[in-house]
């Protein structure tokens, strides 16, 4: 086993992501989890020390609820997107984040997850459409973030689009997250002409919930999630679940054309040259659904449990996706959880019940008698 090396970062609110333009200058976003309203950490030594960026700044003040997504194309450049829970917005810098520009988004998507830069000028930011009903959304600019252009809708209700990755000039991955588990395919989206189309490439004609979404090359590649880890070793034209040893799959950084690291419920190293993995572990964010009673036909509870303060959505769909009621949406605290809910008015059926945090997705059936 190699021995890692770490700098720790001492910060109350959610780390999400983390970018770095060269050796010293680099960024870390973070989600909005506590009453601090530090979201953005810059560093200019490498990572030696942090600088925290409040959000009490004007540039920032739309981005209250956390930043999602980082791209750093050169060591001036910066663009960045949030939050997965919305409101839609960007942020750009030329000055090494010294000062911003931020737009609205919220004219293009509800939510944006993650932003892919290749220069200063041309870039995709991807998320969920505003409506609901049409998925997730890819979206393209080629004048630094002013205007932007509709890629690509994946037209599956409650879909998100949740990472984006440049393999090379010409091809492109995104993951998605489907968030109807009954919907009976678990998908990625490939590009091979720039990112300027997309094709739907199917993984599993069963649901699996992913996030992550990963290419050493043009033919291997990782997607995964909650659960499962799926590898490719045909540019994705076939997938096996390789998932022996985690969960909860989210971010993939490829360094070069043999290593990579991987993260989840731990730090996964990946090397084409045979050694030891590097496994660190992150904790467990105890999140599980109960619903009593189940079935029902006049009042349940939703309860679930959470060790450390997060964001948290959590909402009642039907089979066909459509959002029933959005229960709650917001940050909540450590500790124990129960929402009460009106059912008597639901026709008899099945119905999904879906938690969205920080930290992973969960959902379970409820069935109205």
């Amino acid at each position: 086993m190699e021995e890692t090396i770490g700098k720790k970062i001492s910060i109350s609110n959610y780390i999400r992501s983390i970018k770095f333009g060269s050796k010293s200058f680099g960024l870390c976003g973070l989600i909005r989890n506590t009453n601090s309203n530090i979201i953005l950490l810059k560093t200019l030594d490498g990572g030696e020390s942090w600088q925290g960026i409040p959000d009490s700044i004007s540039y920032l003040d739309t981005a209250k609820k956390g930043i999602c997504g980082i791209s750093i194309p050169d060591s001036s450049s910066c663009f960045l997107v949030g939050a997965w829970m919305s409101p839609a917005f960007f942020l750009k810098s030329l000055d090494q984040a010294n000062t911003f520009q931020i737009y609205d988004m919220t004219s293009y998507a509800k939510s944006l997850v993650d932003v892919c830069f290749i220069n200063k000028n041309e870039g995709f930011a991807v998320g969920s459409c505003i409506n609901t009903d049409e998925g997730g959304i890819i979206l393209h600019t080629t004048n630094g973030g002013t205007t932007w252009q509709i890629v690509h809708k994946t037209m599956v209700s409650l879909d998100r689009i949740w990472k984006i990755q440049r393999i090379d000039e010409q091809n492109w991955v995104a993951s998605i997250e489907g968030n109807l588990p009954d919907y009976a395919e678990t998908r990625i989206l490939k590009s091979t002409d720039g990112g300027l189309t997309w094709n739907k490439i199917i993984i599993s004609n069963n649901y699996f919930n992913i996030q992550m979404v990963g290419f050493l090359n043009t033919q291997k590649g990782w997607a995964g999630g909650r659960d499962y880890l799926f590898e490719t070793n045909d540019g994705g034209l076939t997938w096996n679940n390789n998932n022996t040893f985690g969960n909860n799959f989210n971010r993939f950084l490829k360094v070069n054309n043999n290593l990579a690291y991987l993260t989840g419920s731990s730090l996964y190293k990946y090397s084409s040259i045979p050694q030891n993995i590097i496994k660190s572990k992150i904790l467990d964010s105890n999140k599980h659904i109960k619903i009593s009673p189940n079935p029902a036909s006049q009042s349940v509870t939703f309860e679930f449990d959470n060790i450390f303060p997060t964001n948290a959505d959590l909402k009642l769909i039907d089979v066909n996706g459509k959002v029933i009621n959005e229960i709650f949406n917001s940050k909540i605290e450590t500790g124990n959880h129960k929402f009460f809910y009106d059912v008597s008015n639901l026709s008899k059926g099945m119905y999904f019940v879906i938690l969205q945090t920080n930290e992973s997705f969960e959902y379970e059936k409820l069935i109205i008698n």
